[in-house]
């Protein structure tokens, strides 16, 4: 049994290198086969020894022939030292040595490291009087011999001091969470802008593909039908390309329009069935007269070459904003468009009907078609001058009446209704009218007057509850 130079621990006479703290022992071999000092110091003051065994060797040797340490770390030789300071050098008590990053000492083989335990105390040991010496050879004398890495347990005096232990785990740990960081983080990048993109291009081309193939000429459609009997009654076509006006009919208090449309989707009876699809009639000042959002797949078009003829479209009666028998449809025009807000309506008999619009869209159509009708009136009024009729309502924006606040969507579907239980109703503005002003009322109401004249006010007071009204919904008068 022997001690470990370093530590103290006891080892087997035959183990080379320490195995509670690493350290290389020393060869009995060698240091039976070690000159003593006395015949050291009779060899040539020039002679060259191993600085790791002290064994002579040439001077233009790379290894020693007895240890197998390689001998010259630089040009200069420095490596190789004279017998007396290399084969005295004691290696218990050298310290810690860094090596140069382009030392060649790391191609030695190196020694399994056992599991880091605490360092334990060394026991002092005296080591062997050969390997006593009065002096430390300097650093780079021992640099070419040590042939473990500083950076971890070495030989004699290679362990790292304890206090750089913790903080080199703290820079790795430091530098460990640094990279998660930043892998975390573009990882999230990529998913947000790369996978967003990719995604949204996928559904833009999904899209596109539906479209196209919506839309298909009947060209490529026969195409991909060749060999098979399959008929093209099936045929979906999503576009819309022009749509007029035919003619339009009062139904109830309702207005329906009927419609020729043309297509660019040519083939045999295709049919258009979106929903959505806001139409809105303009007259040919570009007043919306008429507007409604249908869902064509309660009630598709079907499509002959492209065209459709007598599509029937209902408007409710707060959906359109000109008494039927007051259109012309030779300047009008029809605006199609899809992707609106609406459900739409269900088909009623040979018409489709119409979900609402948006409720301030709707109150500004009835506001500029309150403005038309007084000044498509005014010709009739002007000829009721003088004569016996009956007054059937006056109101006013914002009037609170009949249990309601009245706007100018109101007003002007109550003129609707009226005119289509008496074509002759007519609508005036009071102020422009002294028999409204001369008692000194401001007067600002819509009038609406029944457009009957009679021989008399009392004929015109019976005619109200001849038609149903009561006394605060008509009253006989005498325009001047």
């Amino acid at each position: 049994m022997k001690a470990c130079i370093q530590c103290g621990a006891e080892l087997q006479d035959d183990d080379v290198f320490c195995t509670n703290c690493g350290t290389r022992q020393p060869d009995p071999e060698l240091e039976s086969q070690q000159p003593d000092q006395d015949t050291q110091s009779q060899q040539p003051a020039n002679s060259e020894v191993c600085p790791n065994c002290g064994q002579p060797v040439e001077e233009n040797m790379q290894f020693c022939i007895s240890c197998g340490a390689k001998l010259h770390s630089g040009t200069d030789g420095s490596a190789l030292v004279g017998g007396t300071s290399a084969a005295t050098a004691p290696i218990a008590v050298v310290s810690p040595v860094t090596t140069a990053p382009n030392d060649r000492s790391a191609e030695v083989p190196q020694p399994v490291q056992p599991i880091q335990q605490p360092p334990v105390q060394p026991l002092p040991v005296q080591p062997p009087a050969q390997f006593a010496a009065p002096s430390v050879p300097s650093d780079a004398a021992y640099a070419g011999a040590s042939p473990v890495p500083p950076a971890v347990q070495g030989e004699e005096g290679g362990f790292l001091e304890e206090e750089d232990k913790p903080k080199r785990g703290r820079i790795i740990a430091i530098i460990v969470a640094a990279i998660v960081v930043l892998a975390i983080i573009g990882g999230l990048v990529w998913w947000f802008v790369w996978g967003r993109e990719s995604g949204n291009d996928s559904s833009q081309q999904a899209q596109s593909q539906t479209t196209s193939s919506a839309s298909a000429t009947p060209e490529s459609s026969s195409d991909s039908s060749k060999g098979t009997d399959k008929d093209s009654s099936d045929t979906t076509c999503s576009t819309i390309s022009d749509a007029r006006v035919e003619k339009v009919a009062q139904q109830g208090n309702s207005l329906v329009a009927y419609l020729n449309v043309d297509s660019s989707c040519d083939g045999d009876k295709q049919q258009f069935k979106e929903s959505g699809i806001k139409v809105s009639v303009k007259d040919s000042d570009g007043d919306v007269i008429a507007s409604a959002v249908f869902d064509f797949s309660k009630k598709p078009i079907t499509l002959n070459k492209g065209k459709a003829s007598d599509v029937a479209l209902e408007f409710g009666s707060r959906q359109y904003w000109r008494p039927a028998d007051q259109m012309t449809t030779d300047n009008t025009e029809v605006v199609w468009q899809k992707g609106q807000q609406g459900s739409g309506g269900a088909a009623d008999g040979n018409a489709l009907t119409g979900g609402d619009i948006s409720s301030e869209d709707a109150e500004r159509y009835a506001q500029l078609a309150l403005s038309w009708q007084l000044k498509h009136d005014a010709t009739a009024v002007q000829a009721l001058q003088g004569q016996s009729t009956t007054q059937l309502s006056s109101k006013k924006f914002d009037m609170d009446a009949d249990g309601k606040v009245w706007k100018y969507l109101d007003i002007y579907e109550q003129f609707l209704t009226l005119h289509v239980k008496h074509p002759k109703t007519v609508l005036l503005w009071g102020a422009d009218y002294s028999y409204y002003t001369r008692n000194g009322h401001a007067a600002d109401y819509y009038v609406m007057l029944s457009g009957e004249t009679f021989g008399s006010q009392d004929d015109a007071n019976a005619w109200c509850p001849a038609n149903g009204y009561d006394a605060n919904n008509c009253i006989g008068m005498t325009l001047d």
